[in-house]
């Protein structure tokens, strides 16, 4: 059938080109513009098609923003740390969670500073304090500090530090410019991004409970509530967080921040991971230490305790083993209790 049709159009073509000069003009410039539709039509749909799911990408996106700020707001405002997570994720399977009660955290190195945990530190002829956490950074990851109740104030003084560098001009740490890339209010209206340069003003790092090591700091203006702020090694090398300072308001003394992680369990500490190195007490065998509570404080509902002991050279412990005592005394006339932490019972 189609070789008759082929051969009768064949046939019939000089007769109608003949009669119709405009025929074979229209023909090739419909095959044109049929070609250059064929060629550009994938290519659109592709292009509406990525534009609908944008936009529906977009909508979900701003549907589930949502129901994480509601949850937010409500159930997850009392969890903290890893026990947030979960209960996020148990929300959004469709679990129901129980709101936690309300609680203030208050470290011992608040309550009583001079006798638990590392002092507050005098940067070196600044007026301002530092609290040591010495942090190391990487350029892989970054440290991601957040904030609750965000902080409000008008500067923040980002502290760093690195072993000390030789002031001969060949040294190869000398000829490298330190950088450091801040991140603030990630993923909100307000994020903010900021690349600091560290450019030689390195002073000496005793002061600040590190021998042997050297610092710096530098000013950033706060345009608004910080509530989380990640810093990452930009350039440069062996560099640490030594601590972070805010300043509320012009006429008030800058304030040292505590810079720790909730635990598993969602309790609010001063510690992140084994930083400051000077946190709490040391204990070495046979050794007591007192801490004493001064009068006019708060009364406490609980107290949680975060130890880390070191194993001696040989494994001269048995399982059961007293490896340390901890004894409370209250003021109220209430019999003292004691704790015991036992190895490999309490103590892993």
């Amino acid at each position: 059938m189609k070789p008759r049709a082929l051969v009768v159009t064949l046939r019939m073509w000089p007769r109608l080109g003949a009669r119709r000069r405009w025929l074979r003009p229209a023909l090739l410039t419909g095959g044109v513009v049929g070609t250059a539709l064929g060629l550009a039509l994938p290519a659109l749909w592709s292009s509406v098609r990525d534009g609908s799911q944008q936009r529906e990408l977009a909508t979900t996106v701003a549907t589930v923003r949502d129901l994480v700020e509601k949850l937010e707001q409500g159930t997850l405002a009392s969890y903290r740390g890893a026990s947030r997570d979960r209960a996020f994720m148990e929300l959004l399977a469709g679990k129901p969670v129980a709101r936690q009660k309300y609680t203030s955290y208050r470290f011992l190195s608040q309550i009583a500073p001079e006798a638990f945990g590392g002092a507050l530190r005098e940067y070196p002829d600044e007026p301002f304090q530092v609290r040591p956490y010495w942090i190391p950074l990487d350029a892989q990851r970054a440290e991601t500090f957040q904030f609750d109740p965000p902080l409000e104030g008008k500067e923040l003084y980002v502290v760093l530090g690195r072993p000390f560098t030789s002031p001969l001009p060949m040294s190869s740490q000398a000829l490298v410019a330190t950088q450091v890339e801040l991140q603030s209010n990630a993923g909100s209206p307000s994020a903010r991004s900021e690349l600091l340069s560290f450019d030689g003003s390195f002073v000496p790092g005793g002061a600040l409970s590190r021998e042997a090591s050297e610092t710096d700091w530098h000013r950033i203006q706060l345009e608004g509530p910080l509530r989380t702020l990640s810093v990452r090694l930009a350039q440069g090398s062996d560099l640490r967080l030594v601590g972070l300072t805010l300043l509320r308001e012009r006429d008030e003394p800058a304030e040292p921040l505590f810079l720790g992680t909730p635990s598993l369990d969602g309790v609010l500490t001063d510690l992140r991971g084994p930083h400051p190195r000077d946190a709490g007490l040391e204990l070495v065998p046979g050794a007591v230490r007192r801490v004493e509570i001064p009068a006019g404080q708060e009364p406490s509902t609980k107290l949680w305790f975060f130890y880390r002991a070191t194993y001696p050279g040989v494994p001269t412990a048995n399982p059961g083993a007293t490896v340390a005592e901890i004894v409370l005394h209250f003021r109220n006339g209430a019999p003292s209790r004691t704790l015991t932490l036992e190895h490999q019972v309490s103590m892993f």
